[in-house]
């Protein structure tokens, strides 16, 4: 039987999408450093900057700890990828490397962009989740959650619980005026 905490997330490194990312750098830093060395020519650095971008974003996202701000930095992320297979087709074009070897590094590139906006999608769907499920939300100011919740159930509801408090609050003043009327 597998273990739970196998499968469990505990940081960014876990996410498959992360891994996945991260092999695909490697891919591109082998590349990289077949280009040639000239000055004048911007290509290499350009990659580094942008294979770097695509693992760093997915991290950034990751620690953002709000859905929105975790998509768009997948979606910087993935363009990033997109950037990417444009400097595979310049490589490809000042003859760098070959069709082969420019269609398998572009083949791991659309395949990572599947699989991020796979993750993309499953971050909007829990973020529509926790939207229609005022429990499951992290409130930022918890007394407007509660005010929010409570306008949600019905009146003999709320004054039930009104009672109740003041009854916690001060149980024996209150309990003899609820049995001494």
């Amino acid at each position: 039987m597998k273990n739970n905490n196998q499968n469990r997330i505990w940081t960014f490194e876990d996410l498959d999408v992360y891994k996945l990312a991260r092999e695909f750098s490697r891919k591109v830093g082998k590349l990289i450093k077949m280009l040639p060395k000239c000055k004048d020519y911007n290509l290499k650095p350009q990659m580094k900057r942008a294979k770097l971008s695509v693992t760093n974003n997915i991290a950034e996202g990751y620690g953002r700890y709000h859905y929105q701000e975790n998509i768009q930095f997948c979606r910087q992320s993935r363009g990033s990828i997109c950037e990417l297979i444009d400097d595979f087709n310049e490589c490809l074009d000042e003859g760098y490397i070959d069709d082969k070897y420019c269609g398998e590094l572009k083949s791991s590139a659309y395949h990572l962009i599947k699989v991020l906006n796979g993750y993309i999608a499953s971050l909007k769907r829990l973020k529509f989740q926790s939207l229609n499920n005022p429990i499951t939300q992290l409130p930022n100011n918890p007394i407007t959650t509660i005010k929010n919740l409570i306008t949600q159930l019905p009146n003999n509801l709320i004054t039930i619980m009104i009672n109740l408090i003041t009854i916690m609050n001060n149980p024996i003043t209150t309990m003899k005026e609820c049995l001494c009327p």
